[in-house]
């Protein structure tokens, strides 16, 4: 089964700002990380203290490169000791020796041998003896390793989605997709972004397993108007690469500095201090006196922060292949910046003639575009702080009537942020066919409210047996909120 990483990086250049950003569908991924590790590995082999990796790779020219270290290929530490003697048996489907080479100091002489054959092939397997000095000392260890052939990783540019137009200064998403085609061994790339033959940023080490695949995300800002020659390029693949003429992808980019206003503009911002406990008990009654009472308590705890911008236009827009952007900031300082590509977003709806798309609620960063006939809504607003809810209810009497349970779960939106009294917010909007922004402020508002009650029914038949029902409870919140308007309705 082949698989997709989502890996990123940063970068920024003078005339283009790119930041690349790296993420799992669960959590952030370092790039380097392996993320799973299913192709081939390394034989080992040990005598004494001496460990010995073993490898041999083929390439598309037909050579085969096998290597031997007392180290580990992936490390950047220098291989201990001294290998001072190999050899090489290179065997049959049968087992049965073919061929015998030996390698001595002349060849060798430090940690590390790297030989080349012409006729093997791919599974084959080699018996490599190495005799290794300067590691346990006053003897020389006597390592034999098996090794099969296997191809060498083929890292390949499978694709560069950009839409096709942009607005300068507005950030972009430019995706790049690098698999590994061979399917016996992963390896480490750096998966770079050029703009009109310039380098201008670069996910280094990217770990791409066996038969999988990984997406090069870049966030990118134009300062100029335009179109834009977009390559993403493989280079720095280790082990080496199989094949090297498919390491690049190319895309056209078209940057405008055109825009136009959204017929309507709402922004606003929040955060409350909320809490709400209840008590319920209720009891049922058979006729012959039995009884069962339970009681069930609720309790909620919100602390929850919201700073959102909405937009709509007189115009109908594909979900996919959009920009959506908000910049704002409180009180001056600045909040952290949204950019969506709508492609991405992986909620889909449809009601009637209009069609919606947007992130997953329960996160930090929340994106919508909602589409219908001569008419499109945008919707972007950053999230933080928790809401936990409880309910748990415990039963006695004669019998088991209502039941127990006991749940709880908690929303856990990111970071709070600096809270203020002044919200200004800029929305952008950038689509194939229209480039849409505005920026507005609002002011922030104090409010406290607070409500207690309890009340009890009389009992009442149920058509099984007499009920009473009785509830107390209580709530406040301490909020702060406002919002700001232009355009029509």
């Amino acid at each position: 089964m082949r698989t997709t990483l989502l890996v990123t990086a940063f970068a920024i250049e003078i005339a283009v700002s790119v930041s690349a950003f790296a993420l799992t569908p669960a959590k952030p991924n370092p790039i380097a990380v392996k993320y799973s590790d299913a192709g081939a590995k390394p034989a080992i082999g040990r005598s004494g203290s001496a460990a010995i990796e073993v490898r041999a790779l083929l390439g598309s020219n037909g050579a085969t490169d096998l290597e031997v270290t007392t180290g580990k290929f992936e490390s950047l530490n220098a291989p201990k000791g001294k290998i001072d003697k190999v050899q090489v048996k290179l065997l049959n489907d049968a087992g049965e020796v073919r061929q015998t080479d030996n390698y001595r100091k002349t060849r060798t002489g430090n940690g590390y041998v790297n030989v080349m054959y012409e006729n093997l092939l791919r599974g084959q397997l080699a018996q490599v003896q190495i005799n290794v000095s300067g590691i346990d000392p006053n003897r020389t260890d006597v390592v034999t390793v098996p090794a099969n052939v296997k191809l060498r990783p083929d890292i390949e540019a499978v694709s560069l989605v950009a839409p096709s137009r942009a607005l300068v200064n507005t950030p972009v998403f430019i995706t790049g997709l690098m698999s590994e085609s061979n399917g016996d061994v992963g390896a480490h790339a750096t998966c770079e972004l050029l703009v009109d033959n310039s380098v201008v940023a670069a996910i280094p080490a990217a770990w791409v397993d066996a038969g999988s695949s990984v997406s090069c995300l870049f966030q990118s800002t134009f300062a100029s108007a335009g179109s834009k020659n977009l390559t993403m390029r493989i280079v720095n693949v280790a082990p080496a690469d199989f094949d090297s003429s498919n390491n690049s992808v190319t895309a056209i980019l078209f940057v405008s500095d055109a825009t136009e206003p959204f017929n309507r503009l709402e922004v606003g911002a929040g955060q409350n201090n909320y809490s709400y406990d209840s008590t319920i008990v209720r009891t049922f009654r058979r006729d012959g006196g039995q009884s069962s009472t339970q009681t069930m308590q609720r309790h909620q705890r919100d602390n929850v922060q919201w700073a959102y911008a909405y937009g709509r236009f007189a115009a109908s827009t594909p979900l996919d292949g959009n920009t959506l952007a908000l910049t704002h900031s409180m009180d001056g300082t600045p909040l952290q910046p949204l950019a969506f590509d709508t492609t991405t977003f992986a909620n889909r709806s449809y009601y009637g003639t209009q069609s919606c798309a947007w992130t997953i609620y329960e996160t930090q960063e929340l994106g919508q575009i909602c589409s219908e006939p001569g008419l499109t809504h945008v919707w972007a607003q950053l999230l933080g702080g928790q809401a936990v809810y409880t309910d748990v209810a415990t039963e006695v009497g004669d019998f088991s009537w209502y039941g127990n349970w006991s749940n709880s779960f908690a929303y856990d939106y990111g970071p709070r942020f600096a809270f203020g009294t002044n919200y200004s917010a800029t929305l952008s909007f950038e689509s194939p066919s229209t480039s849409r922004t505005g920026t507005l402020s609002a002011t922030m508002q104090a409010n406290r409210y607070s409500y207690a009650n309890n009340y009890c029914y009389t009992p009442y038949w149920n058509g099984y047996g007499y009920e009473d029902y009785c509830e107390s409870y209580q709530y406040w919140n301490e909020y702060q909120n406002g919002w700001a308007s232009s355009g029509s309705y």
